[in-house]
């Protein structure tokens, strides 16, 4: 009960809160595969990006993905703000993957990058909340 409690605090809400539903999206996020290149590029040209990098073994990136990422109200404010997302699966300790987190001082994963225009990308924390994702979605989409 005390693991399902931290949970649910976690996703933003009390222990027997749901995610908030948004009326007519029953889909799933259209995560792009991870190309560092390409994150750059389009956040150069005025496009947030949001790189989840994740692995089939990773309990916490699993935890995020059901109660915070891939819900509807998430993936609504993806859409709402342009948000282009991509996700890195380090499911079988790719190098490049494992480099690019060395890069930016992680060795573990979860890591999110929120990829905005005419800033640096700003990093996640590896537990997220709602509110933090969807505050940052904005204040990412208020730049470019």
């Amino acid at each position: 009960a005390l693991a399902a409690g931290a949970i649910a605090l976690a996703a933003g809400g009390s222990p027997s809160a749901r995610p908030a539903e948004v009326a007519g999206d029953t889909g799933r996020i259209p995560w792009r595969a991870w190309d560092p290149a390409e994150a750059e590029r389009l956040a150069a040209a005025g496009t947030p990006v949001l790189l989840d990098i994740t692995a089939d073994w990773c309990v916490t990136c699993k935890v995020n993905e059901r109660l915070i990422l891939e819900t509807p109200e998430v993936r609504a404010a993806l859409a709402r703000h342009g948000v282009v997302p991509m996700k890195a699966d380090w499911t079988n300790r790719d190098d490049a993957i494992g480099e690019f987190l060395a890069a930016h001082g992680r060795y573990g994963i979860p890591f999110y990058l929120l990829y905005r225009p005419g800033r640096e990308p700003r990093v996640l924390p590896e537990l997220l909340t709602r509110d933090l994702v969807l505050a940052a979605l904005e204040e990412a989409a208020q730049g470019s």
